[in-house]
C-alpha cells in the first residue's frame, strides 16, 4: 500500500519526540523530524506543517479541549475544494502559484503509546466509488468554514488498520492531491 495507490502507507519511524507534551518541542523538533520524513517519503521541495492534533482521552474519561478522543465518524479530511481552501489558507501568496503544480494534503498519524483499542482505520482508495460513496460536508469553525467527505457504506471497501501499532509505526494518509492521473490516490 503506497500514497501513489491506496492513499496511504505504512513506515517505520523512530522519533526523538516521545512526550508530545511540550508544545514548543513539538513544533521545533517533531515539524523538523515531520518535515524530513514527507521529504524523504514524497519527494517534495517544501512542506507546510500545520493543524495538529494529540488525542489523549482514556477510556471512560470525559472529552476536553486538552484530552480529546479518537474521532469515531468515518471521514475524509478534505474534499478537492477543501483542500484547495486548505492551500490558500496555510500558504496565501504562494497558493495561486503552488496549485499550478502539484500539491498534496498528508495527514501524520503516530500513536503516542501501543493502540491497544480504538485502532485507526483507512479505506483503500482504489475501492471507492466517489460519485457513491463520497458525501460533501460542511465543517463550521468559529472562524472558518471547511469541507471534507463523509462516507457512505459500499461492500466493496476494503479497510485496513495496524495491530497494536506502535510510536514507531507511522501511518501516512492522503487528504487531498491537485494532480488526480495515472491511477494516482
Amino acid at each position: 500500500f503506497t500514497l501513489e495507490s491506496a492513499g496511504f502507507e505504512v513506515i517505520g519511524h523512530v522519533s526523538e519526540e516521545k512526550d508530545f507534551t511540550d508544545e514548543v518541542a513539538i513544533k521545533t523538533g517533531y515539524y523538523k523530524e515531520t518535515e524530513e520524513l514527507l521529504k524523504r517519503i514524497t519527494g517534495a521541495s517544501s512542506i507546510v506543517i500545520f493543524d495538529h492534533t494529540i488525542r489523549r482521552r482514556r477510556a471512560g474519561e470525559a472529552e476536553t479541549p486538552e484530552k480529546r478522543g479518537p474521532g469515531l465518524r468515518v471521514h475524509a479530511d478534505q474534499t478537492p475544494n477543501g483542500g484547495k481552501a486548505r492551500v490558500y489558507e496555510h500558504v496565501k501568496n504562494e497558493a495561486e502559484h503552488l496549485l499550478k503544480g502539484r500539491v498534496q494534503i498528508i495527514n501524520v498519524w503516530r500513536p503516542i503509546s501501543t493502540v491497544l483499542s480504538v485502532p485507526l482505520a483507512y479505506g483503500d482508495y482504489r475501492t471507492f466509488h466517489a460519485e457513491r460513496d463520497l458525501v460533501e460536508s460542511d465543517v463550521i469553525y468559529p472562524d472558518k468554514k471547511g469541507e471534507i467527505y463523509g462516507v457512505r457504506y459500499n461492500e466493496a471497501q476494503k479497510w485496513y488498520y495496524v495491530k497494536n501499532q506502535a510510536p514507531d509505526e507511522v501511518v501516512l494518509l492522503k487528504c487531498y492531491e491537485s494532480e488526480i492521473k495515472d491511477g494516482r490516490a
